[in-house]
């Protein structure tokens, strides 16, 4: 059991219900902020090269086929990432107030001080959209590799004699996640 919830300054805030107390003191306490990412962190350069390309050329984007070439917020193992990928996946980038509709989706304030960071740090060269395409495909790239590393993990773990169904089902599961593998890995050598 935790620490017993702080008092309200307010008596009679308190809800009628003993039930809800413990409702209201979840309600009440302030929530975590989400921590913004070590930008020195090499592991997440891609997540961070992604959003900085996202937030100063939502352009290069406009024609995929898929929104933002198929990545989505789980794609980002950051918290903070993903919080300012969904702010822009929210917004209609097409729009001139864009960058502004992005900023106010954010929830904190902190998020929005790193979100504006980000839209101004420089890009190197001039970006291309093959280039937003290529850094779409490895961040996608990365995710199917943690996905596979977690399925290949299990099924060391499980014997395909007395769980062949499960195992089988596991083993297309890695055969479906090795052909996207391979397809993004073409994207970001630009072969495909």
């Amino acid at each position: 059991q935790g620490p017993a919830p702080a008092e309200p300054s307010d008596p009679e805030a308190l809800p009628p219900d003993p039930a809800a107390v413990d409702d209201w003191a979840r309600d009440e306490a302030p929530a975590a902020a989400t921590a913004l990412p070590d930008s020195a962190d090499r592991s997440l350069t891609v997540e961070r090269d992604i959003l900085k390309l996202i937030l100063q050329r939502p352009d290069l984007f406009q024609k995929a086929a898929e929104p933002w070439f198929g990545v989505t917020a789980a794609d980002f193992t950051d918290l903070a990432y993903q919080a300012v990928f969904a702010a822009a996946a929210a917004a209609d980038a097409v729009r001139p107030d864009w960058a502004q509709r992005v900023l106010l989706a954010l929830p904190e304030a902190h998020l929005r001080d790193w979100a504006i960071q980000l839209a101004v740090e420089p890009l190197g060269p001039e970006p291309a959209e093959r280039h937003a395409q290529e850094y779409c495909a490895k961040l996608r790239l990365l995710a199917v590799d943690r996905s596979l590393a977690a399925l290949k993990s299990v099924m060391q773990r499980t014997n395909p004699l007395t769980d062949q169904v499960k195992y089988d089902e596991w083993f297309r599961q890695m055969i479906d996640l090795e052909s996207r593998r391979n397809a993004l890995l073409r994207i970001t050598l630009g072969e495909d």
